[in-house]
């Protein structure tokens, strides 16, 4: 039988294989989900813990994922965010936004196949909550250059700092769907965190 697990969180189909959406809820604000021979289909639901506060997510997939595809659950429908056929790099984050305090993900295994091929469908999780009683989350609101005491900030409360380019921010705004690569980044300088509490 296919088996899923997820940050501690373990789950096994009871449908036999092929059969069936088994689902996973995940309330950490971040983990990883893995995924083992995938057969049918999991509907992960994520939220922040209990407070039911809208969040931005962001996954990305592992680096030998296999046999599913990742969908995004749309008011209306499926959003596609990951298959292995769509030709996007595998290491882009894929990001969207929660609506009433929670986002689904579909991932669907990509065949029927009937071997037992091991495959593999994992992917890292992280939700940041967007701030209460303000607006919707703008993608162009990361790219605006940082204030000084914003700067300032994120110094003293990182563990670590660096300094680099962003060389490219690709937005699917048609998909409600914001993909960055890590790969369009480069880090010029790296800084120890040199901040004093007191």
């Amino acid at each position: 039988m296919p088996e899923a697990r997820a940050s501690g969180l373990s789950t096994t189909a009871s449908d036999g294989p092929g059969r069936g959406v088994t689902p996973v809820y995940l309330r950490c604000s971040q983990g990883h989900l893995e995924w083992v021979y995938p057969r049918g289909a999991l509907r992960v639901l994520l939220r922040l813990g209990a407070s039911g506060r809208d969040f931005r997510g962001c996954v990305k997939v592992g680096k030998n994922f296999g046999g599913a595809r990742i969908f995004l659950e749309g008011p209306r429908s499926l959003v596609p965010l990951f298959s292995v056929e769509d030709g996007a790099p595998a290491q882009l984050v894929r990001c969207f936004q929660s609506r009433g305090g929670q986002a689904a993900l579909y991932v669907e295994a990509a065949t029927s196949k009937t071997d037992f091929t091991k495959e593999v469908a994992s992917l890292t999780y992280d939700l940041d909550a967007l701030p209460r009683g303000g607006s919707a989350y703008d993608p162009a609101e990361e790219c605006r250059p940082c204030s000084e005491e914003e700067m300032a900030h994120a110094f003293c409360t990182s563990d670590l700092v660096t300094r680099g380019i962003i060389r490219a921010i690709e937005n699917k705004d048609e998909l409600e769907v914001a993909r960055y690569s890590e790969n369009n980044k480069t880090v010029e300088t790296v800084y120890r965190r040199q901040c004093v509490s007191g």
